[in-house]
């Protein structure tokens, strides 16, 4: 008797969501989509708090076994043939939401995922018609780690957002570093400017969020005195009011303000390297901000020491007029070879 036959690749379809569902848990919904209309999504996952839905959902595409490789010289896990088409089309959906691409290793329910997508399809762009490879984490995922990385992609702002909040750095930044120069320079009572202090602070609520979650590095202990609150304290506005109203203002300030100041300078860098490594897709899509992140110096030496800081503030203006005139250079280097790129394929 001559039965249907069910796909190969929908059976395998079928058992990865049942994987993912299974270790998901109670606190997420996972709700696939409508076939007809998968363009790279597969499906999307909305936490659940207290029986309630939340409304914060990431999307996902879902690989299976036969797409999976792992990658011999670093234990990469990746998944080749990736049309630019998708890459595009995940970056546009990042908009509103985090979009995370899930493999499931059938044999041995293993799950890997990405980070949230945008950043990787940004840098792989290249206006070819060249099929591209995505990485994975190397760590397989189980329940409960599963959500609970998930829950921390959740707190990740989106790209726009973040987009926003380099732009608003690039216009304070100097007066952060005129700030940390005036701690170092002016006398041990003195108070500081509060007004920038606050606006400072205020970054590891927005910006700095995630180094502040995830404690980048170990606080030292400011031993102050008995009074002044220390430890994990040196996030809050309390800690530096608290400075602000002792006796010795900046003398208290200087070590802590140097340790989180050189938090913000290697978000700056690491955040300028993401962008110009995606080069190409901010060419098409947001020359100007590409331009502004060319001019942005990089701190490649943090200073540590007073009398090294001291001179690095003196000299910050110095320092930002070279990068913005060598940068300006090398964003029409990029943009010139980006047309004659562009000229030389239409003559073929």
């Amino acid at each position: 008797m001559e039965l249907p036959n069910i796909a190969r690749t929908k059976q395998e379809e079928k058992e990865s969501f049942r994987i993912i569902e299974e270790a998901l848990g109670k606190d997420f919904i996972l709700r696939k989509q409508n076939e007809s209309d998968d363009y790279g999504i597969d499906a999307e996952i909305e936490l659940i708090h207290d029986g309630y839905a939340t409304g914060k959902i990431i999307k996902i595409q879902v690989k299976s076994s036969l797409d999976l490789e792992i990658r011999k010289k670093d234990s990469v896990p990746t998944v080749s043939g990736i049309k630019q088409s998708t890459l595009n089309y995940w970056i546009a959906t990042s908009d509103y939401a985090h979009v995370v691409i899930f493999a499931v290793d059938l044999t041995h329910k293993d799950i890997y995922i990405t980070y949230p997508i945008f950043l990787q399809a940004t840098q792989l762009i290249d206006g070819s018609t060249q099929t591209k490879t995505i990485e994975f984490q190397k760590r397989k995922l189980f329940a409960p780690e599963l959500g609970k990385v998930l829950r921390l992609f959740l707190l990740f702002p989106h790209p726009k957002e973040e987009l926003k909040q380099y732009q608003q750095l690039q216009r304070d930044i100097k007066r952060y570093i005129n700030l940390w120069g005036e701690i170092h320079w002016y006398d041990l009572q003195c108070q500081f400017d509060w007004e920038t202090m606050e606006s400072f602070v205020e970054l590891f609520e927005t910006t700095l969020f995630m180094e502040r979650f995830l404690c980048k590095g170990k606080p030292p202990k400011y031993l102050l005195d008995k009074k002044t609150p220390v430890g994990d304290l040196i996030w809050t506005k309390s800690f530096w009011k608290s400075l602000q109203d002792s006796d010795y203002p900046n003398l208290f300030a200087r070590e802590p303000f140097s340790y989180l100041i050189s938090i913000l300078l290697e978000r700056m860098n690491s955040y300028r390297d993401n962008v110009l490594s995606a080069r190409f897709y901010w060419a098409r899509n947001n020359r100007a901000f590409l331009r502004s992140v060319f001019q942005m110096p990089f701190f490649n030496e943090i200073p540590k020491e007073r009398k090294a800081i001291i001179d690095f503030c003196e000299k910050s203006e110095e320092f930002f007029d070279t990068a913005k005139t060598k940068g300006d250079e090398v964003f029409y280097s990029y943009i010139q070879s980006l047309k004659q790129s562009s000229n030389g394929e239409k003559k073929q």
